[in-house]
């Protein structure tokens, strides 16, 4: 295992050769797709067994564009402080984001922050492009959602999340033959109309106030029961098959904004008539009148996110849980397909985090997790499917007569490891007798799944809290503790323990947001803050309930890692320090502008000023690296 501590070191010293940050000749439009967790690892592997369609796009690149060895990412390597060091160029210890989750000096303890709220005055590559007369385009770019112009595109459909769970909802027949709806009827057979279950609670207020409705029709496709069929009955008065095998989007206004629900069918008993009825979380459409125009009225509401939640508490199965991330990914590259088609922006950039959902649930690649023995083969076989599937989606939109003279940038803002125990810090701390979960706590801790900054709550900063003295004791005391950790095992938990002194190292030193410690875990080892509901603090990871039963956690333990989701307690974690192996990300191009080669060792923060040069504009204000020698023949 290497740990890269020094982003621009490795730049200068060891990266393939690099062109000047400065506007460049080339200035033809660009699409920059972020390709959530895609893997170098992995992606090596599948071309090293030809696993890739000549007509897919990484195959497509290695033939007649860029290919890079590898794309180191920064530290930490987490989704959201990525996706900001690739759109500006900036390192953490610059941008002010330093972690998933992090607190500013200004706050008073507990009150903390995520990477996607924050806002930096890093420079992104949308700005720089507006400052310098380009129009742009964002899907779902991770913290684009127009709070400032740093972050607000042209075109723009925003990066949101759903405050509301996801909901599994039981229907039954109704009993009074006199309710039969014959606005159901079909050519063979008139519906029955199902009911929500008595003990049904908290329903949709679309459910309640009968604006939609489900009945049981026959279509014929089973003589031997009397209905065959769940169809679904909108507020516009249409009447809809809902089918077994794909997602169904319930699409709205909602006080004038558009909102859709994933609908599945997790189980239909055509015997008894029983529906259990997947009602996914409501994601608002939030989009300006360009992307509603070029993209929501062909493709219909945004779909949202994965809904890990609901997965692991039972409300969707396996099966509707992969159709609903396949749904979304494709959604998004339709998107894409859909705005190469308008001739009136420069820059695109669009993220999809399906390989991201795909290796939470299911990289099951380690002898050391509990899964491994019974769902490696068939989770491995699921994860190379959605590189495969994924990679021929991007073929297809490239190949389009509407991407002629269009370069198209693919990376990735991380990789991720297989890993098998999940570790209470909050419970870990508090057991070293200092408070964390308070009002008023002696430590705070935020975690980005394998890493943590770890604040003292000094009065001298903020409200309450320890004295000065008291918290320079607290500091060489978790020091020293972190270092000396090992798990039952006798393996070593922590890989870098730092102060915030120290921490220039990693290009996270930034004085209003980095933690007093920091600390990153070794390959295996995720983070988790909530309290556990008993005193182990090493946890097993698995999202079944009988694995971690047979291995001896109690029930209140089982409920309390089956139910988590993420970093915290998913098979797959991520926010590693680079280096870590599994944690290297890809970078492919190709285009008109890109020449044909085959790189090294590239940095993510050269990705914003490779975007600019292909632009053939400057880069980013705060870019503090140089575009890769090949985008800009």
């Amino acid at each position: 295992m290497r740990h890269y501590l020094s982003p621009l070191a490795g730049i200068i010293l060891t990266f393939s050769a690099v062109a000047e940050v400065s506007a460049s000749k080339p200035s033809q439009r660009t699409v920059l797709l972020t390709l959530d967790a895609a893997s170098d690892e992995i992606v090596d592997k599948l071309i090293e067994q030809g696993e890739f369609d000549a007509r897919g796009f990484i195959e497509k690149s290695r033939k007649s564009g860029l290919s890079a060895d590898e794309l180191v990412p920064i530290n930490v390597a987490s989704t959201g402080p990525s996706h900001v060091a690739i759109f500006s160029g900036a390192t953490p210890e610059v941008s002010g984001v330093v972690g998933q989750s992090f607190t500013s000096r200004k706050d008073p303890m507990p009150k903390g922050t995520d990477a996607f709220a924050y806002v930096s005055d890093a420079e992104t590559i949308v700005a720089t492009a507006h400052r310098q007369g380009k129009r742009t385009a964002c899907i779902a770019a991770p913290g684009f959602d127009g709070r400032t112009p740093n972050y607000t595109c042209d075109y723009m459909l925003g990066f949101v999340q759903s405050a509301q769970d996801s909901l599994l909802i039981q229907f039954e027949p109704v009993s009074d033959e006199s309710q039969t709806n014959t606005n159901a009827a079909s050519p063979k057979s008139a519906g029955k109309l199902l009911k929500v279950k008595s003990s049904a609670s908290s329903l949709p207020t679309a459910i309640t106030n009968s604006s939609f409705s489900l009945s049981l029709v026959d279509n014929k496709m089973n003589d031997d029961v009397p209905f065959d069929t769940v169809q679904i009955h909108l507020p516009d008065g249409t009447q809809h098959k809902l089918p077994m095998d794909r997602i169904f989007p319930f699409q709205r206004y909602e006080n004038g904004t558009l909102v859709t629900n994933a609908l599945w069918l997790n189980r239909f008993d055509p015997a008894t008539g029983q529906v259990d009825l997947y009602w996914g979380q409501p994601y608002q459409t939030v989009a300006n009148a360009p992307m509603m125009k070029a993209v929501i009225e062909q493709l219909g509401a945004w779909p949202g996110t994965l809904d890990a939640r609901g997965f692991h508490a039972g409300r969707i199965n396996e099966a509707g849980f992969d159709a609903l991330n396949d749904y979304q990914a494709k959604y998004s590259v339709e998107a894409v397909a859909l705005l190469l088609k308008q001739n009136d922006w420069d820059l695109l950039i669009g993220y999809i985090p399906y390989l991201d959902t795909v290796k939470h649930e299911y990289l099951v690649t380690s002898p050391l997790q509990l899964d491994y023995a019974s769902k490696s083969a068939r989770y491995s076989e699921k994860v190379n499917e959605a590189y495969v599937k994924l990679d021929r989606w991007l073929g297809e939109i490239t190949g389009q007569a509407s991407a002629a003279g269009t370069n198209f940038v693919i990376a990735s803002d991380h990789g991720m490891v297989p890993t098998h125990t999940v570790v209470a810090i909050s419970g870990l701390i508090e057991s070293w007798g200092y408070s964390v979960q308070t009002s008023d706590p002696d430590v705070g801790i935020f975690t980005s799944g394998a890493s943590a900054h770890i604040y003292i709550n000094n009065r001298d900063e903020s409200v309450g809290g320890v004295s000065a003295v008291r918290k320079r004791q607290i500091i060489d005391d978790l020091f020293q503790k972190f270092r000396a950790l090992k798990d039952p095992t006798d393996r070593n938990v922590f890989t870098i323990v730092k102060t915030k002194e120290q921490l220039s190292e990693l290009e996270l030193g930034n004085q209003e947001t980095s933690g007093d410690l920091f600390i990153s875990a070794a390959a295996g080892f995720s983070l988790d803050t909530r309290r556990p509901p008993t005193s182990r603090i090493f946890l097993p990871i698995s999202f079944d309930r009988k694995i971690l039963q047979d291995a001896g956690l109690t029930t209140a333990e089982v409920e309390h890692v089956a139910g988590s989701f993420f970093n915290r307690g998913s098979p797959g974690a991520h926010g590693h320090v680079a280096g870590t192996e599994g944690i290297a990300a890809i970078l492919y191009g190709l285009g008109p502008n890109i020449a044909k080669v085959k790189v090294g060792r590239i940095h993510s923060l050269q990705i914003a000023p490779s975007i600019a040069c292909l632009l053939g504009i400057a880069a980013p204000t705060t870019a503090r690296a140089p575009a890769v020698t090949g985008f800009c023949k």
